[in-house]
């Protein structure tokens, strides 16, 4: 009987720290308007620093893809291991359009790469999507 009792306790403590584990999970959601459906968003890192996410992530265009210039949704997610209580901040490079997404607000869009390097914080590296 013995043995049961503590296996049982070994179970439970075992599934505690499991459910713990995916409590700590979170999804990475960017979405934001772009000029065609030729258009594309990838989520490049994600840095833990000063208590925020920080999402870089990257446009880009299909060449000589034929589209409809029509306003379209470009959209990616990534799961990191971070609480729900951080705050997201998104650094977006590529963006070469005018216009502005009222739903981009508080994104920042660096003119250029060195810009991009300039903005990413000092912190812990929580993603990173390989080079393709």
């Amino acid at each position: 009987m013995f043995k049961y009792v503590i296996a049982l306790i070994l179970f439970m403590a075992l599934a505690v720290t499991g459910r713990a584990e995916e409590d700590m999970e979170r999804t990475i959601t960017i979405r934001l308007s772009v000029p065609t459906p030729a258009w594309s968003i990838v989520i490049e890192q994600v840095y833990l620093a000063d208590d925020q996410l920080w999402v870089v992530s990257r446009l880009s265009v299909q060449e000589g893809v034929i589209a409809p210039q029509v306003i379209s949704t470009a959209e990616d997610s990534v799961k990191v291991a971070a609480g729900e209580e951080l705050e997201v901040l998104h650094i977006i490079a590529g963006k070469s359009w005018s216009w502005t997404d009222p739903a981009s607000e508080g994104y920042f869009f660096p003119p250029d790469d060195d810009a991009l390097r300039e903005l990413i914080p000092q912190g812990e590296l929580l993603f990173s999507r390989p080079a393709e």
